[in-house]
């Protein structure tokens, strides 16, 4: 009874396809980019698009096509933006990380490592969390529209 609820909620499904949609999308991407395949990119916190911005945009939006502009609406919607504001604040925050890091890095070993050096693996740019607020609103039509 539960799982036919949650599989004919068009909120709950909103939100469980931008997610995988933009985690397929940044699987896709990484693997264009590096010629191979590989399984960690589907569990990746950070790339384009942003599935997190997806997901809480999806939430947002399904629950004012849902309710209108409601109290609940209201309140997820200021967790989503403070959602997104995180996403790209740990983008800034660890790319200041990565690049003390690697000058610290650079130093220690003259260069002679330049395959170690940090790379930065989490948080989102601007546009990936734009792409990723556009596939939120995308999908969420969709799945509205056909439920």
């Amino acid at each position: 009874m539960l799982l036919k609820s949650l599989l004919e909620s068009a909120i709950v499904l909103s939100c469980f396809f931008s997610m995988i949609i933009a985690q397929m999308i940044k699987s896709l991407l990484a693997w264009k980019q590096e010629g191979s395949f590989h399984w960690r990119y589907i569990f990746l916190a950070a790339g384009m698009p942003s599935s997190h911005t997806a997901t809480v945009t999806a939430l947002s939006l399904s629950l004012y096509l849902s309710e209108g502009p409601s109290n609940l609406f209201f309140a997820v919607t200021a967790l989503s933006l403070i959602v997104i504001r995180d996403v790209i604040g740990d983008k800034a925050f660890a790319q200041a990380q990565e690049n003390i890091i690697n000058r610290i890095f650079d130093k220690i070993t003259r260069g002679q490592f330049e395959a170690a050096r940090w790379n930065t693996l989490i948080g989102h740019t601007l546009k990936e969390v734009l792409v990723g607020f556009l596939l939120g609103i995308a999908v969420t039509f969709v799945i509205f529209r056909i439920l």
